[in-house]
């Protein structure tokens, strides 16, 4: 009887183990996704530099 109690409990923690690995997996996930959304903003905010400079290059002061 002890034994299934033992057994029970190891159980248990094993499955909270888990729980708790799965909600830091789920926290990366958002974090990870968070940065690609701050990276790919980023990059917009280099490529409009880049295409002003393209634009206005295209006129020129006579």
């Amino acid at each position: 009887m002890q034994s299934i109690s033992q057994a029970t409990v190891s159980q248990v923690e094993t499955s909270q183990a888990v729980i708790k690995l799965l909600e830091e997996i789920s926290q990366v996930s958002e974090i990870t996704s968070s940065c690609q959304i701050i990276s790919q903003s980023l990059q917009k905010t280099v490529d409009i530099p880049e295409e002003l400079q393209t634009t206005v290059g295209k006129f020129k002061i006579s």
